[in-house]
């Protein structure tokens, strides 16, 4: 077998001769895997809590909050877990106030509930593709690897 290196674009339909493995983990942080609010486990492990919304962030923000006992922020999908949270509240089971500045939940969480873990998705070193695999379009697009 002859082995030479090819750019990405040409690569579908070539046969890899080693395995292509990640460079990084995904997602690269713990983050949120849908929208709600962050929460601590202690806050509601009496079943529920009122706690004090203190800010929002989106995903891409790259602030780094720390969220105290009774405090609560609203994150969208994707957005980075603030420093002392371990979960995520969905907006649908919360109660908001009129203005918006405090939640009430009714029901306790477990702990890393609705949390996307960092390398959960694809570890750190993880082998995407097998030696002797064709490269196929889904194979090259969402990770980059070791050509």
């Amino acid at each position: 077998m002859i082995s030479l290196e090819v750019a990405l674009d040409f690569a579908p339909g070539c046969v890899r001769d080693d395995a292509a493995q990640t460079h990084d983990t995904i997602p690269g942080i713990n983050n949120r895997a849908l929208d709600g609010y962050a929460m601590r486990s202690d806050d509601t492990s009496v079943g529920r809590a009122h706690l004090r919304v203190v800010g929002s962030v989106r995903a891409g923000d790259s602030r780094q909050l720390r969220l105290e006992s009774g405090e609560t922020t609203l994150f969208m999908t994707g957005a980075p877990m603030p420093s002392g949270t371990d979960y995520t509240f969905m907006i649908e089971e919360v109660a908001a106030s009129p203005r918006g500045n405090e939640i009430h939940v009714a029901r306790p969480l477990t702990r890393g509930e609705n949390v996307r873990l960092t390398g959960e998705s694809v570890a750190l070193g993880q082998v995407l593709v097998t030696p002797g695999s064709e490269r196929r379009p889904y194979c090259l697009a969402p990770w980059r690897v070791k050509a």
